[in-house]
């Protein structure tokens, strides 16, 4: 948080004093127009850099943060525009068309990714694409409209520096994600279906550099195009291959199944956030494709052979959809602490207070990591803050991605 803080905030707000310093006539109504275009510049490049999926920016970046945090500042980026220009119109200053057509891209590029997130299947991927296009049409805006306005010309030394600082960084990244400089060549070394489950192995031809519990996006030539989806990792660091578990719903991934063994994809990560820090005690919770990476850093504490006391409570039609990789009774004879509890869809059971509490006696005292849908992880975080659980014992990645 502390990057982002300093990207979003504490540079801006360095880049206004430059701005201002040494004009003593300013009204606070000009002040807070010139913070407002400076934050809306500022911004709409910190935006571009921050969601570029660069696996290098992870550990200080976790990548559901930046998704998260890029979807508020675009509401501030939005809302000091129409100020700005609000600003203009109403001051009767002339705004030339460069100036137009930006604002307007920026609606447009505000409109697509509104009607991205609701979109599926080639829709959807038509809308990334568009959406893509128009950041790289704003990057291009954004600089040609302040040029136009002599910002550069009027802005100290310093400040002109964080500026194209800002502007290559956005840049860079901008290019080096649509040209796939962080993508790696893997083979598709073998296929396993178990239900409606896929289990993708991959041998990679570079390293892939990961840690238990992340996901990294997947493309496959010839499967729709230039699509990319992200899927969990189920293997562990230092596998000599990279599996993948991923529930077949759609043409993309039921297109997967179809991949013949040596076939050629690409993968680019890892990425998020879910590995367990300390505490003495640890409970996972799980259901459906949501414990794939709680599988994978169990398999990684396994390794480790960790002594903690551990509970991993699972969510599942039956035992037929865990990965066929993956033996739960072999899990718990290398953890000797762990307790698997199972919530099978016939059994009726649900996730409750009462259910953690006749099952762990002492629900306080764990740390909590949940991988599920949002329904079921509302559901497990009434019940824990019930029990008197602290948030800060609680730990799950907020965000759905295509």
């Amino acid at each position: 948080m502390l990057a982002l803080l300093l990207l979003y905030i504490v540079v801006p707000l360095v880049q206004v004093a430059l701005l201002v310093q040494g004009r003593s006539a300013l009204s606070p109504l000009l002040v807070v127009n010139y913070a407002a275009s400076v934050l809306a510049l500022h911004w709409i490049l910190a935006n571009i850099f921050v969601t570029a999926k660069i696996p290098w920016f992870q550990k200080a970046l976790p990548y559901d943060r930046r998704v998260r945090f890029h979807a508020m500042a675009s509401m501030g980026v939005l809302l000091a525009l129409v100020f700005h220009a609000g600003f203009k119109i109403l001051a009767g200053k002339h705004i030339d068309a460069i100036s137009w057509i930006l604002l307007a891209a920026v609606l447009l590029l505000f409109a697509g990714a509104m009607l991205w997130r609701k979109k599926t299947g080639k829709g959807y991927d038509r809308s990334k694409q568009l959406h893509k296009a128009m950041l790289l049409v704003v990057v291009l805006l954004v600089f040609l409209h302040v040029a136009q306005a002599e910002y550069l010309e009027k802005i100290p030394a310093p400040s002109l520096l964080i500026f194209l600082a800002y502007y290559l960084v956005a840049l860079f990244a901008y290019v080096a994600t649509l040209f796939g400089a962080f993508r790696k060549s893997a083979e598709v070394v073998s296929i396993q279906v178990r239900q409606d489950i896929l289990e993708v192995e991959l041998r990679l031809k570079r390293p892939l550099r990961y840690q238990a519990g992340q996901f990294v996006y997947l493309r496959a030539p010839g499967v729709r195009g230039r699509e990319e989806h992200p899927f969990s990792i189920l293997s562990v660091p230092g596998d000599s291959t990279v599996r993948l578990a991923i529930r077949m719903l759609g043409d993309f991934t039921r297109s997967l199944a179809k991949l013949p063994i040596g076939a050629q994809v690409s993968v680019h990560g890892g990425y998020g956030a879910f590995y367990p820090g300390s505490g003495n005690a640890l409970c996972f919770v799980a259901s459906g494709i949501g414990m794939v990476p709680v599988l994978g850093v169990l398999q990684n504490l396994a390794k480790k052979a960790d002594q903690r006391q551990m509970f991993l409570f699972l969510a599942i039609k039956d035992e037929s959809e865990v990965p066929a990789s993956v033996d739960l009774a072999a899990l718990q004879r290398a953890l000797p602490g762990l307790k698997v509890v199972l919530l099978r869809k016939a059994d009726g059971l649900r996730f409750s207070a009462k259910l953690f509490a006749e099952k762990m006696g002492e629900a306080a005292k764990f740390r909590y990591y949940l991988c599920s849908s949002p329904g079921v992880r509302k559901q497990v975080l009434h019940a824990l803050h019930s029990l008197h659980v602290p948030k800060q014992a609680i730990f799950y990645e907020e965000f759905s991605l295509h």
